[in-house]
């Protein structure tokens, strides 16, 4: 592709710049997305309880530790 002036140069950039800024999407597990309207303990917990690496990744301690400490 043979750039012809100015103005074309500008285009590309402008474009380039564009495409980069744009939102990257993330997958968030539905857990975390039903944090903000179950709330963050009760709900939580009971959700994390039945994935068990779920909740070892949350808390950073087995659900055995967990009901040892609570």
């Amino acid at each position: 592709m043979e750039v012809s002036s100015d103005s074309d140069v500008e285009e590309l950039l402008l474009l380039y710049a564009l495409s980069r800024s744009q939102r990257k999407r993330v997958w968030v597990h539905d857990i975390n997305q039903k944090r903000k309207d179950l709330g963050e303990y009760h709900h939580l917990c009971r959700e994390l309880a039945s994935h068990e690496d779920r909740f070892f990744t949350y808390f950073r301690m087995s659900q055995d530790l967990f009901e040892d400490t609570t």
